[in-house]
């Protein structure tokens, strides 16, 4: 079983890690795919989303 999860995101880098983190630690059946639409954000911070995803061995695309 696939689980996908729909993340929009504006603006709001400090919760979309929280919330990147979170998926990382779950423990459940099947596979967990997660999109991340960003609506042209202009806040700074997405530097660490990206750093995260990096060591997180998630990929990220349109970033």
């Amino acid at each position: 079983m696939k689980l996908l999860v729909y993340i929009p995101s504006y603006n709001r880098a400090a919760s979309l890690l929280r919330q990147l983190r979170m998926l990382k630690a779950y423990d459940g059946h099947g596979q967990l795919e997660v999109i991340v639409q960003d609506n042209c954000s202009n806040q700074t911070g997405y530097d660490e989303v990206r750093q995260f995803c990096a060591e997180s061995n998630f990929t990220p695309t349109g970033f």
